[in-house]
């Protein structure tokens, strides 16, 4: 089931799981474990979270969790009546779902996206040169049209989603490789610095993604903005989150953080601050300007690709010399 992002895929899997007695909802990370049980809160159902920061009970008929959990804990699961696997192309080929699957063959499985590929990487070796080779797979392709299947453009005309500029703003690049030459590239990281200052100036909020940790560390230290990293301490990590719903924190500044499932309708920009070639990446980083109402937009300063891929194309990246 494909529904761009904010469309309300975490309500259209409780109307399904409604139909059948026990449910396991994988999500892939722990924010979305906690965001989307907490939909549920009060609703009547007999829900659990369960991952590294909660502990539910396995016998609840509603469960949400992450693969690595349910992996680790699959004695004590029992093979529900139905499987939903959210962002489902984020672990299409991964070993934990073979496992799950290795023990679970009978129940029926849902997935759930709004980018419907992945990209298959493979390392080859050909006169001293070392390649990636990356194909773009379709899901659709292995195993037919989506039941349901709605883009972002198409929710707008529907009238379920708002309106969002895509802004190209001139502001200076600033990459790793700036940052490891500090005193040659100075007067870049200084234009780069002004041009983020005289935007961030006229905006509410927003989330700034950047080029590399050293990026954004930089500039959380220069406007003295919160940043977000997979390493984040996870109580941290959901207080500044929190923090930043309720607008007590204006801006967060991240890498890789915050793409998928995050969920803020007053969120009002997205900073891209760093070329941006996958277009999953894209859609998935602009997708959190989908939800609530008001002018949304996102600024980015270097290349954007919003081309969706084509199943089956193949790049060879020169990764170094052997």
């Amino acid at each position: 089931m494909v529904l761009a992002v904010g469309l309300g895929k975490s309500w259209v899997m409780v109307g399904i799981a409604e139909y059948f007695k026990r449910v396991v909802v994988l999500q892939p990370c722990l924010e979305l474990v906690k965001q989307n049980h907490e939909k549920l809160e009060g609703a009547g159902m007999n829900t659990a979270m369960i991952d590294s920061a909660h502990h539910g009970s396995w016998n609840a008929d509603f469960i949400y969790t992450t693969p690595q959990t349910l992996v680790k804990h699959l004695h004590e699961c029992e093979e529900p009546d139905l499987l939903i696997v959210d962002e489902c192309n984020c672990f299409y080929e991964g070993k934990l779902f073979r496992q799950i699957f290795d023990a679970w063959k009978n129940c029926k499985v849902a997935g759930f996206t709004a980018t419907p590929y992945y990209y298959r990487r493979k390392t080859r070796y050909k006169s001293g040169w070392m390649w990636n080779e990356t194909t773009i797979v379709s899901i659709e392709e292995q195993y037919g049209p989506a039941v349901i299947n709605i883009d972002r453009e198409e929710g707008h005309r529907l009238g379920y989603s708002p309106d969002i500029n895509i802004v190209r703003v001139p502001i200076t690049q600033c990459n790793a490789m700036h940052l490891q030459n500090r005193a040659v590239y100075s007067p870049i990281i200084r234009e780069h610095l002004q041009g983020v200052s005289d935007l961030c100036k006229t905006l509410k909020n927003g989330i700034i993604f950047c080029d590399s940790i050293s990026h954004a560390e930089l500039i959380s230290q220069t406007f003295n903005i919160p940043s977000v990293f997979g390493d984040t301490p996870k109580r941290r990590r959901e207080d500044l989150v929190e923090r930043f719903r309720q607008g007590r924190i204006p801006f967060l500044v991240t890498v890789g953080c915050l793409v998928r499932g995050f969920d803020f309708p007053g969120l009002e920009n997205i900073i891209i601050l760093t070329n941006m070639n996958n277009s999953c990446e894209v859609e998935q980083i602009v997708g959190r300007l989908n939800r609530g109402n008001g002018v949304k937009t996102c600024w980015y300063n270097g290349t954007l690709n919003k081309k969706k891929p084509v199943a089956g194309e193949q790049e060879l990246i020169r990764i170094k010399r052997l």
